[in-house]
């Protein structure tokens, strides 16, 4: 199951991914593209102003040889028309005309001018091939009406196809004159077959057009969108990461721990230590529950491993230290005596720099002498370094802090660390008071650890008493401290304070065994 939902998360982020990474590829591709048509219709634009201008000059050659048609064809008159074509370098010949009929020429062989240009009367603006004067040759032909007549001035095609070669880099121009057309050179494509975009001229009667083909050349698309296409590569990562990280990924047992610490979810609940002579009420011991924000309340069996395991007990142990000074100073400020207050550190944690400042930084947040700070040193983990260990405890010891060996005879303690240890206090695992029975056999290991801890001068709390019978035995073997369920559960603090001056009977051995 869970690698399915793995391969679920995994396929669903690729395909977010991609999914960005082909949307903004198209999104770019016709960015280029409408780029592309606005600087096409921008350069066909320009080239109608210049051939607008090509035009402009020959209209005003006409213009200049209006006089002309006034006079007959004399050698002053072709030597004045030669002059003219002289003027403007891309005029080649001027006619002049009357009637449709041609009466004079910039060039001599009148026939040939016949044979070729038989079809520039019809409009203003001709395409005409010229099969005698220039073989080969494409020409155009403008023709300037006046009421004396008419005069054309032509010029060879190749200044156009100049024009168009000089202005466009990207698509083909076409030049349209009437049914004919001129291109650019080896620019011819497929793209010729797609609809047009037709820019036409608002002085002559011609027009330019260009293929509206969505083909834009890779090249071209990678240079020019290679900015949008890095973005949009950096916003499929960022999405891939946030999607795989945080939506859809599913958080370990340790990042959930950890975030429960860090938003406050393991709070502190207290559990009761009763004095065994009294039954009365003597401390707690804090202890970690994780609420989480539905209400659930998870044990600490679920999590605590898992914290001392990660390294994140420390933490863990420093946010119920700050949580606990917050809430206990309110209850315990009229005892006559110090409140016993405890808290599980492990060994690497009471080696950690700040550990003393920690326990006096918790000190202060009572009134003075109003508490007795129990430091119970967890045995889940082996002892390192033990004569830094010792220092510290001894240090801790002078300053207040008592010391308890948790959890005795159930881990790596030993006679060795109990004699050299400055441990003034020994809590007895709830794993031998369990055994304690009516029969004899039972509790030989227990009086064998009870009788240990008064040879060494320690004083004794049994964890998890949870019968009257173990109550009435672990009284009648002299114990010092009780905790468990048969007195109370670990509470939160507003229960807590209801038990502060509670009471307990305690039940005497001799009354059960008559019983």
């Amino acid at each position: 199951m869970k690698a399915a939902g793995t391969k679920l998360r995994t396929l669903t982020t690729l395909f977010c991914v991609l999914t960005i990474l082909v949307g903004g590829a198209v999104l770019t591709w016709f960015q280029v593209l409408a780029e592309e048509l606005e600087q096409t219709s921008a350069v066909a634009q320009k080239t109608i102003q210049k051939i607008d201008t090509l035009l402009d000059s020959s209209r005003q050659v006409a213009n200049n040889a209006h006089l002309l048609l006034s006079q007959p064809c004399t050698a002053q008159t072709r030597t004045e028309l030669e002059r003219l074509v002289v003027s403007v370098p891309h005029i080649r010949m001027i006619n002049l005309y009357k009637n449709n009929v041609l009466f004079c020429s910039s060039f001599d062989d009148t026939s040939a001018i016949n044979r070729n240009y038989a079809a520039h009367t019809k409009q203003e603006l001709t395409l005409i091939e010229d099969k005698n004067i220039s073989p080969g040759d494409t020409v155009i032909v403008l023709q300037t009406a006046f009421p004396e007549g008419m005069i054309t001035a032509s010029f060879s095609s190749q200044w156009l196809i100049e024009v168009l070669e000089l202005l466009s880099d990207q698509r083909p121009l076409t030049l349209h004159i009437g049914d004919k057309l001129i291109q650019q050179k080896a620019k011819s494509t497929a793209q010729d077959k797609a609809r047009h975009i037709v820019e036409p001229s608002q002085k002559y009667p011609y027009s330019v057009d260009y293929p509206e083909s969505k083909a834009v050349p890779l090249s071209r698309y990678l240079q020019q969108g290679w900015l949008s296409l890095l973005l949009t590569l950096c916003l499929a990562l960022m999405v891939g990461v946030v999607l795989w990280r945080h939506i859809f990924h599913r958080p370990s047992l340790y990042e959930n721990l950890e975030r429960a610490i860090n938003e406050g979810e393991i709070v502190p609940w207290y559990q009761p230590v009763i004095r065994s002579d009294t039954g009365k009420f003597y401390g707690v011991e804090v202890l970690a529950r994780w609420i989480t924000p539905s209400g659930e309340i998870i044990s600490p069996d679920s999590f605590i491993p898992l914290a001392e395991e990660s390294g994140l007990i420390v933490p863990l142990t420093r946010k119920l230290m700050a949580l606990a000074g917050d809430e206990l100073p309110a209850l315990f400020t009229t005892r006559p005596q110090p409140f016993h207050v405890s808290f599980n550190f492990t060994a690497s944690h009471i080696q950690t720099p700040n550990f003393i400042e920690e326990c006096r930084a918790f000190l202060k947040r009572f009134p003075e002498n109003s508490i007795r700070l129990t430091a119970e040193i967890t045995e889940r983990e082996p002892f390192e370094k033990v004569n830094e260990l010792k220092e510290t405890l001894i240090f801790l010891e002078c300053h207040g802090v008592t010391l308890a060996l948790d959890d005795f005879g159930t881990g790596y303690s030993n006679l060795n660390l109990l004699t050299g240890l400055p441990v003034g206090l020994i809590k007895i695992d709830k794993l031998f008071v369990n055994g304690i029975s009516s029969v004899k056999e039972s509790t030989k290991l227990i009086d064998c650890v009870i009788d240990m801890a008064k040879s060494l001068g320690m004083k004794i709390i049994v964890e998890g008493v949870e019968t009257e019978y173990q109550v009435a035995y672990l009284t009648h073997k002299q114990v010092d401290y009780f905790q468990g369920y048969y007195f109370s559960k670990p509470l939160p603090v507003s229960e807590l304070a209801a038990m502060v001056k509670y009471t307990y009977r305690i039940p005497q051995l001799e009354e059960i065994s008559h019983a």
